[in-house]
């Protein structure tokens, strides 16, 4: 089991959750749609603090500090690169998650919302694809 495989889950289950809610602005902003958004972003919050708190505790300071100036330069510059996502996404999920605002302002939320899910998935990809493997390899 590498060091990451936990973190590689969390991965694939928030981009579960990511697809809930890509999902959810092909619907129209209906009362269904307008009480499901707010659980699905509940779930993919309460999943990406935790996340968060795992990566910026624990894996961004072990390799930023580590020896290995590869895997410091790296997890360096995604932290500078992406640091900001926890604080954007929790801003949005805080916003959004209110049904009038979502039924007042439709277009507004589907375009916050896929910006925000692209960002999301680029940090993803990028971490499992560059970032983790050097972790492994700590």
């Amino acid at each position: 089991m590498s060091r990451t495989s936990n973190l590689r889950q969390q991965h694939t289950n928030l981009l579960v959750l990511a697809t809930e809610l890509q999902n959810s602005l092909d619907r129209p902003m209906d009362e269904q749609n307008t009480t499901l958004i707010p659980n699905i972003l509940e779930k993919l919050t309460a999943a990406l603090k935790i996340h968060f708190v795992q990566e910026d505790q624990t894996l961004y300071p072990r390799m930023i500090y580590s020896d290995n100036k590869l895997a410091s330069d790296t997890a360096t510059e995604f932290q500078a690169q992406m640091g900001d996502l926890s604080r954007a996404y929790i801003k949005f999920a805080d916003y959004w998650s209110n049904p009038s605002r979502l039924e007042s302002n439709p277009e507004q939320f589907n375009k916050e919302t896929k910006r925000l899910l692209n960002r999301l998935q680029t940090r993803i990809q990028r971490e499992n694809a560059v970032l983790f493997p050097l972790a492994d390899a700590l």
